[in-house]
């Protein structure tokens, strides 16, 4: 069986959501699955980690207008796969194939006013999902949920976990610093300016006496700033690594959350995660220190600087739950 997949999200420059998605999802993929052919487009040259798998062909377009229209069509014409994985929730209007699309959530339906540029396109693109696709694979319960009350009757979302990134398999051992962490975009639905706000306050006290907030991402001109908050606009995986290993805590006050990877690397690197509830999804609930609202929130980082926030982070257990191997044999199961 040949199957296509949209690789346009394999840029180098890009280390965040559906980058490291579609990179540890083709990983898995092309490890686990011997009897199928995978056809690969990109808009990036092909990757070194790509190079060496047998069962796969990479195209590479130099040019990103009308990817995911017309390139995605030519491209599924001329190599005719039996199913296309829209990773990134493009779906082409002459596919030629079965296609499975990967929603990465509804937050500009609950939050229009932060998508304002994109939400036409974004809505576009659901509307294709929902009528074009054979299934939509969502990340969360809570999603196909959103889906389902949106769209009633519609039976064919399946809920798959993301894994814990290969590169965060093997969690380190580090001496724990005080900072707290953030990664993640600098979008207005990923609630930063919250962060900083209540770093700010909690920083008047005795106990955050040498406490610094770290933020990775391109939060250079992050209003409300400060000399204890730094900033790592790009940093390596492995830096990144090392961050959640010596972090107080990872903390995270997102708005809307389809699943926030960041919280399961932080949590493979034994590092504790605060976070509002609105920012965690429920399958990884059991594992966070949950905040109901700004004064539970700021009880946690009481604890945290005091150094009484519970730290037995089940990491065995996480690494079952959440595996790329998991994730694989699942989505295999639909493509027959």
């Amino acid at each position: 069986m040949k199957i296509a997949v949209d690789g346009g999200a394999l840029v180098k420059e890009k280390k965040y959501g559906t980058a490291i998605f579609s990179e540890n999802l083709l990983k898995s993929l092309l490890k686990n699955d011997k009897k199928n052919f995978y056809y690969i487009y990109g808009l990036a040259p092909e990757p070194n980690w790509l190079i060496n798998y047998p069962n796969k062909l990479y195209f590479f377009s130099r040019i990103s207008l009308f990817w995911s229209t017309l390139q995605l069509s030519l491209l599924n014409f001329f190599n005719q796969p039996n199913y296309f994985l829209a990773l990134n929730q493009a779906i082409p209007p002459f596919f030629g194939a079965k296609v499975i699309s990967f929603s990465h959530g509804l937050s500009f339906k609950f939050f229009p006013k932060f998508y304002q540029q994109e939400f036409a396109r974004l809505n576009q693109q659901l509307n294709l999902m929902i009528n074009q696709a054979t299934l939509i694979i969502v990340s969360s319960i809570k999603v196909k949920k959103e889906f389902e009350n949106f769209f009633p009757g519609l039976n064919k979302i399946k809920t798959i976990p993301f894994g814990i990134p290969l590169d965060m398999l093997e969690t380190g051992l580090r001496k724990k610093k005080k900072f707290f962490l953030f990664v993640g975009l600098n979008q207005p639905i990923k609630n930063v300016a919250f962060l900083v706000t209540i770093f700010k306050k909690m920083k008047k006290k005795r106990l955050f006496q040498g406490y610094k907030l770290v933020l990775v991402g391109d939060f250079e001109h992050l209003e409300n700033k400060s000399s204890s908050i730094i900033v790592y606009k790009k940093i390596s995986r492995h830096k990144l690594k090392q961050l959640y290993l010596e972090a107080t805590a990872y903390l995270t006050a997102s708005f809307y959350e389809s699943f926030n990877l960041p919280v399961l690397e932080a949590l493979s690197q034994r590092c504790p995660v605060i976070g509002l509830k609105s920012a965690i999804i429920p399958e990884l609930a059991p594992f966070v220190n949950l905040a109901e609202n700004t004064n539970q929130f700021e009880q946690l980082l009481n604890l945290a600087a005091a150094k009484k926030l519970p730290t037995n982070i089940p990491v065995a257990l996480i690494k079952k739950t959440f595996s790329w191997d998991n994730y694989v044999k699942i989505l295999l199961n639909y493509l027959k």
